[in-house]
């Protein structure tokens, strides 16, 4: 059985700064949560699936800690 996922997404803006900014989902505790980040080079592949789970992880103890 194949596991949902969402797209990685760039994000647009017209702030002055003009970053290179994308939306990346990451599953925690069962639910949908966004992670926006900027990186240098828009072509850059997303997150690995290793790096989102170790994101999900401290993003789960930082909620069970409040």
């Amino acid at each position: 059985m194949s596991e949902e996922t969402r797209p990685m997404e760039v994000i647009c803006h017209d702030l002055d700064c003009h970053c290179n900014r994308r939306r990346e989902w990451i599953k925690v505790n069962g639910e949908w949560q966004p992670l926006e980040y900027s990186v240098d080079d828009p072509n850059d592949p997303p997150m690995t699936e290793e790096e989102k789970a170790m994101f999900a992880k401290i993003i789960a103890e930082h909620m069970a800690k409040k």
